[in-house]
């Protein structure tokens, strides 16, 4: 092999060594030349295609460049779980019963299970910091602000929900709908009480100088 073939065939190995399969394979040096254990002028194809029968055969699992650890963060999968009871409705007595305690344990052992009282007071933070940002939302937006309202009554027990809704045009000209009220009225619910429903609601979001109607 002359000079400059020696020159290319280093040069080429160099290069090489930028593949992922080196992660696997280590090189050896002969004659001022670096080698692997099979042929020095086939590229990288050769170790891929013996790494891959390898791992057919034994079950090798290949390194993964950049890959994470994984850290478990109790208090962030105790928030998850209580925005996703949130966001599906679920009853706070799930979390004792014993099917979920084998479903969690069979997931990540290290979780410590909080009682149903502990979750309904995540869940109530979460609402207070999200009505917090909201809150200061509506402060921001420079349009009128329109509410309606619509009232679910049950028939035998007498018990009464006002939803109240807010309307108004964003900075960037977007119809927004926001529901800034859920509440139990009293019964009945005739204008007296639904007027403190709304008196009620506004004042507490601070909008009753935006109202438009």
């Amino acid at each position: 092999m002359s000079h400059n073939e020696d020159d290319d065939v280093t040069t080429h190995l160099k290069c090489c060594k930028r593949y992922e399969v080196w992660l696997d394979f280590k090189t050896f040096t002969r004659n001022s030349l670096e080698f692997t254990s099979a042929s020095h002028v086939s590229g990288t194809s050769h170790l891929k295609k013996h790494l891959a029968k390898c791992m057919e055969k034994y079950g090798i699992i290949m390194n993964v460049i950049d890959e994470q650890p994984f850290v478990f963060d109790q208090e962030k999968s105790i928030n998850d779980f209580a925005t996703t009871v949130i966001k599906h409705s679920y009853c706070f007595n799930m979390i004792e019963r014993n099917s979920f305690e084998i479903f969690y344990n069979g997931l990540k052992p290290n979780f410590k299970l909080i009682s149903r009282n502990t979750l309904r007071s995540d869940t109530q933070l979460i609402h207070q910091k999200k009505k917090e940002r909201m809150h200061d939302y509506l402060d921001s937006i420079s349009s009128r602000v329109q509410l309606t309202t619509d009232i679910w009554t049950t028939r035998h027990q007498c018990i009464g929900c006002n939803c109240i809704t807010a309307h108004f045009v964003d900075d960037d000209w977007i119809l927004k709908k926001k529901i800034i009220s859920f509440q139990h009225i009293e019964y009945s619910h005739d204008d007296l009480a639904l007027n403190k429903a709304l008196r009620d609601s506004f004042l507490d979001w601070t909008i009753d100088r935006k109202l438009f109607f």
